[in-house]
């Protein structure tokens, strides 16, 4: 291999080292703490008649639960369980709400 060789291959190892040096001081984006917000966000839920909010639970026999959530209390929930409503079993939390009756 001739000094060209030798140099083409310094000069890729050397790209290759700075690379892999700003990968691993780069910041995680899943970390990233931007907030566009002016005031903090507070967790909480609309009203039946404006918003549905669900939630699934895998239960003892490996199916899935839907979940319709009724109230929200700090890390606390309070639900209907929709599957067992209707009677229906499903993974997709859609068609048992398709499967009820939700009013107010």
């Amino acid at each position: 291999m001739g000094t060209f060789g030798k140099a083409l291959g310094a000069m890729i190892g050397l790209i290759v080292i700075v690379l892999f040096l700003l990968w691993l001081t780069s910041p995680d984006p899943k970390f990233n703490p931007a907030s566009f917000e002016d005031t903090p966000l507070e967790s909480g839920l609309a009203p039946l008649s404006e918003a549905v909010t669900l939630a699934q639970v895998m239960q003892a026999n490996g199916t899935p639960a839907t979940l319709l959530v009724t109230k929200l209390d700090g890390d606390t929930v309070s639900a209907v369980d929709l599957s067992r409503a209707t009677g229906s079993q499903s993974a997709d939390p859609f068609f048992i709400l398709a499967a009820a009756s939700v009013s107010e």
